[in-house]
């Protein structure tokens, strides 16, 4: 990413530990080219710190707040007891989608035959918009006064934003047991219950008997849940007096692509 100014008093930033001492820490400040900022031992944690060691791991990266910057003597302190567990999820996602725009910024400069002009490109971005983030949320809200960026950019970075949209899925699982009691034809009306629950739009899968994993994408869990509902009762009306055992199992989270989070 580009370098951008120094980072302001009270602002989150993402900091790698470089150098561990017994009074602190130096890391560098991946946002601001790699600019070294300062951990005293008592911004490390609120409690006692008998080993820095146990908190302070060499080359992870960490999320601070900047505590003071002093652009005279060139130093930056930061600390990390003063960022809550929401603030920290917060900013790692938010420079993480930073970045993702900022590869598929890169891919437009490229498709639009504009490599020679990467760097001014990048920096009238960050000038003009403070980040790529910014420049997403205008080029796809369609508004009009986009000046400084090629024509041409913006027009390919909207063509990729479109072709690389894919439509959400969302996966609905359940366990179910059963046991048919009919020896006769058991096995072939089983699998015809489980016909009829594919039919309604499931996939069921064979644990070992009685065991099954019946399972339903959809347009959101509304949908997923309805196909799933509707495949047990197409198992219960094929199999009837059969009682079946039901459990939701734990999502596996959704199906979505790169671009779900732009």
């Amino acid at each position: 990413m580009m370098t951008k100014n120094l980072p302001r008093t009270g602002s989150l930033v993402i900091a790698q530990i470089d150098k561990i001492e017994r009074y602190g820490a130096y890391l560098k400040l991946i946002e601001y080219d790699n600019a070294e900022a300062f951990m005293p031992l008592k911004e490390v944690s609120t409690g006692w710190i008998k080993n820095i060691h146990e908190f302070l791991h060499k080359g992870r990266k960490i999320v601070c707040r900047v505590t003071d910057v002093n652009e005279q003597k060139n130093t930056i302190d930061i600390s990390l007891k003063k960022v809550t567990q929401k603030e920290s999820k917060d900013k790692i996602k938010e420079y993480n989608l930073e970045n993702r725009i900022s590869s598929l910024i890169n891919i437009a400069i490229k498709k639009a035959g504009l490599s020679h002009q990467r760097q001014t490109i990048q920096k009238n971005i960050l000038v003009d918009f403070r980040s790529y983030t910014h420049f997403h949320n205008e080029v796809t809200q369609n508004t009009p006064n986009i000046t400084n960026i090629p024509e041409e950019l913006v027009k390919t970075y909207k063509s990729i934003i479109e072709s690389s949209k894919k439509q959400k899925r969302y996966d609905v699982s359940y366990s179910i047991s059963f046991t048919y009691m009919d020896t006769m034809s058991g096995i072939d009306k089983i699998k015809e219950a489980l016909k009829s629950a594919a039919a309604k739009g499931t996939t069921v899968h064979y644990l070992g008997a009685p065991h099954y994993i019946i399972e339903a994408s959809g347009k959101d869990y509304i949908d997923a849940e309805k196909k799933v509902k509707s495949g047990i009762e197409a198992i219960e009306k094929s199999l009837p007096g059969t009682e079946i055992e039901v459990k939701k199992n734990k999502s596996k989270g959704d199906k979505t692509d790169i671009m779900e989070s732009l």
